[in-house]
């Protein structure tokens, strides 16, 4: 899994991810070290050394701080921050440019 920052924007790409089951990653807002709103979401399939773009609700600022979380899909076929159940210990972080 790789990373980097970006250019801010109403996507984000993931790049190098491995999974071995269905999940999805998310871009969340991150503020004094809190996770705070969830800005989008892609689902992912299982596979080796994918590239993966996020299409977000609003766009990333500049010089702000995001995280990516991945979640385990369950449930209904579509995302659910409710339903789904974040996967601990797997996230990234990445500061907007």
């Amino acid at each position: 899994l790789t990373v980097l920052d970006q250019v801010a924007g109403n996507q984000f790409t993931v790049q190098g991810l491995d999974a071995t089951e269905v999940m999805w990653v998310a871009v969340r807002e991150e503020k004094d070290g809190v996770l705070g709103n969830i800005l989008g979401a892609s689902k992912v399939f299982a596979g080796l050394d994918q590239s993966i773009t996020v299409e977000l609700l609003r766009p990333t600022v500049a010089g702000n701080t995001y995280r990516i979380v991945f979640y385990r899909d369950i449930g209904t076929p579509d995302f659910n921050h409710k339903e789904d159940v974040a996967i601990s210990g797997r996230e990234g972080k990445f500061v907007a440019k």
